[in-house]
């Protein structure tokens, strides 16, 4: 994690120990106004991106979690980039509907190119 703990964007990995998820870290660790605050994969807490104060969660997980994921996101006020596959058109319906919910809350998915925000 980064020592710098208040000159960047807070970004959480969730995923974090498989393949693209530990590219992502590095990718974080490496980028100039990005502070990784939490590198998590299945058996951690989300609620640690609470505590992390995350602001932007990048997951690249597995179908069955993300979902799960980026509603917790969206509850608590975190922009999401999903890379995860997977996301059928029931799915980003439901997806959404959290965001119409949490105005100022942005979801990108990379899967069908989908971006949701509201003002």
């Amino acid at each position: 994690m980064s020592e710098n703990t208040a000159s960047g964007l807070r970004v959480a990995v969730l995923g974090a120990h498989g393949r693209m998820g530990s590219e992502a870290v590095k990718a974080v660790e490496a980028a100039e106004g990005l502070d990784l605050v939490a590198a998590l994969d299945h058996s951690d807490s989300l609620q640690e991106l609470v505590e992390a104060q995350a602001e932007v969660l990048i997951d690249l997980t597995v179908p069955a979690a993300s979902e799960d994921n980026v509603r917790f996101g969206v509850e608590h006020g975190i922009h999401c980039v999903v890379g995860t596959t997977g996301f059928t058109a029931e799915r980003l319906a439901q997806v959404r509907e959290w965001v119409a919910a949490k105005p100022g809350v942005a979801v990108l998915i990379l899967n069908g190119c989908e971006f949701l925000a509201t003002s």
